[in-house]
């Protein structure tokens, strides 16, 4: 508890050191005001999609990072977060008839939980055997939607107030992946931070030292389970349908790990990085070599992981010291 307490004693005392600008966070500003300012851009307003679905990919590699890059534990299971609030916001909106922010409110509730139901008996394993656990978890939801619902869901589009839905779940997105963003920083800088990171060093010395460590795994699945629902809410919403089977397909979690690893896992910077990184070439090699995107991606990946296995961050903070300072 008194790492929780400590995390928001931090959040209170970052708010007052964001409160002053430095050349560093005005560009972090700037960053974040070119993607706010896409739906009004013309230029840009021509590729929102693309930008929605990068702003995804960053929230999904950076709620990832907590619960894998913080603690160690991969969770294979990760997917079930996302498809979990996509369903629950077709299912609200779709079949009950409920207003948006009902089924966003459920998705949310919905990730919790699940993180509840996944991390209480699998997060007291370790190592492959929890990577396995969540695994058959994930899988499990999907035979069940399949079951449950073979057809998927569907969302009654609204043609007249299709671009005020097509902003609103952009803004949402990117609210989530800057939101995410900066909890990950915040975490980083916290006693419940240094708890995880306790963990993933050495689970056994850290409980040795009086850390409640099941507890503070499943605090970290259940932060790292809310931004991915509320992008599948927001998705849901935008596409009007969920294959209820698709949600939950482990290519998801591939590529997050991916991103993840390629940025630098277990930094604050290194997912983002990571994300805009391979989802830009990831759009690329699917434009232009639909047959051979698949391949040429994973030798990228396999590339990345052998010679940078450390991360971009890793790897700039390794070679220019100085550079520590604004690469964390």
């Amino acid at each position: 508890m008194s790492a929780l307490r400590g995390f928001w004693s931090s959040c209170a005392r970052w708010a007052r050191e964001f409160s002053r600008i430095t050349p560093y966070r005005a560009a972090w500003l700037l960053f974040a005001a070119f993607f706010l300012a896409v739906p009004f851009v013309p230029l840009l307003k021509a590729r929102l999609f693309f930008f929605m679905l990068m702003l995804e990919w960053i929230a999904m590699a950076e709620s990832f990072n907590i619960i894998s890059g913080f603690t160690g534990y991969v969770c294979f299971g990760f997917p079930a977060f996302y498809g979990i609030g996509a369903i629950l916001m077709a299912w609200a909106v779709g079949e009950l008839g409920l207003h948006p922010a009902v089924g966003f409110l459920m998705a949310v509730g919905g990730a919790i939980l699940m993180a509840l139901v996944m991390g209480g008996p699998s997060l007291r394993l370790r190592g492959a055997y929890f990577a396995i656990c969540s695994l058959a978890m994930c899988l499990a939801m999907s035979v069940i939607m399949a079951w449950l619902r073979p057809f998927g869901i569907f969302i009654p589009p609204n043609p007249e107030i299709f671009r005020l839905i097509e902003k609103i779940c952009y803004y949402v997105v990117a609210l989530t992946a800057f939101g995410t963003v900066l909890g990950t920083y915040i975490i980083s800088k916290s006693k419940l931070g240094l708890a995880l990171v306790a963990i993933r060093e050495d689970e056994d010395a850290a409980e040795a030292r009086g850390v409640n460590t099941t507890f503070y795994k499943l605090v970290a699945a259940i932060i790292s389970g809310i931004p991915p629902a509320i992008i599948g809410a927001a998705i849901a919403w935008y596409s009007t349908y969920v294959d209820c089977v698709a949600v939950f397909e482990l290519h998801r979690v591939v590529a997050t790990i991916a991103m993840a690893m390629l940025g630098g896992s277990g930094t604050v910077l290194g997912p983002l990085i990571g994300a805009i990184i391979l989802y830009a070439i990831e759009d690329f090699l699917w434009a232009n070599f639909p047959y051979l995107y698949l391949p040429i991606f994973g030798a990228i990946i396999v590339v990345t992981v052998l010679f940078v296995p450390q991360g971009i961050v890793g790897m700039v903070r390794e070679k220019v010291p100085k550079a520590r300072k604004y690469l964390f």
